[in-house]
């Protein structure tokens, strides 16, 4: 019986979890004016290239050793979907919607997206594994990324991923 109560009570915090997810994109995407549907777009894209890098075992650089598993795969998923997590600060709505270029400043700010998003990630138990997705998704291979600068495969894979995605969605839509 108490093996039963153990499993059922598993199934409803994983039910919780996965109407969480949803609720916050939605809250994510309320606050933010890029095209609607980005963050589903991008954990298409990411999973999309995560599957493809598997197949891909010719290709060489720093994608030929990329082995996902199922839950990493979910893993990356749930990052693509929340890796804007940290716009649903007050602060960077202003800068969000107002029109023109950014300042320096305004970029330094924005770029905190990344940093709030991975803490608020890393409170919620089941998303503890996806915050350093979420805090790495600006990095870029060259060192030039934020907020740490990480260069080349100090990145994680899955951020590295997020980011190409990140960035084919920006430009496309």
């Amino acid at each position: 019986a108490a093996a039963i109560n153990n499993l059922l009570h598993q199934e409803e915090v994983q039910r919780l979890f996965e109407g969480f997810v949803p609720a916050a994109v939605v809250a994510i995407e309320s606050r933010d004016p890029t095209p609607a549907g980005h963050s589903g777009r991008v954990a298409r894209y990411s999973c999309g290239l995560a599957l493809a890098t598997e197949r891909a075992g010719s290709v060489a650089g720093p994608w030929r050793d990329a082995r996902f598993s199922r839950d990493e795969i979910m893993e990356l998923r749930y990052a693509a979907l929340l890796h804007d997590f940290g716009k649903i600060k007050h602060e960077h709505r202003e800068l969000l919607l107002r029109p023109g270029s950014l300042t320096a400043e305004e970029k330094r700010a924005m770029a905190e997206h990344a940093v709030s998003g991975a803490a608020m990630a890393a409170q919620i138990r089941s998303l503890r594994k996806i915050s350093e997705i979420v805090l790495a998704h600006h990095e870029k291979f060259d060192g030039q990324g934020h907020p740490r600068g990480l260069k080349g495969t100090q990145i994680p894979l899955g951020a590295r991923i997020l980011n190409v995605a990140d960035a084919f969605d920006a430009m496309t839509s």
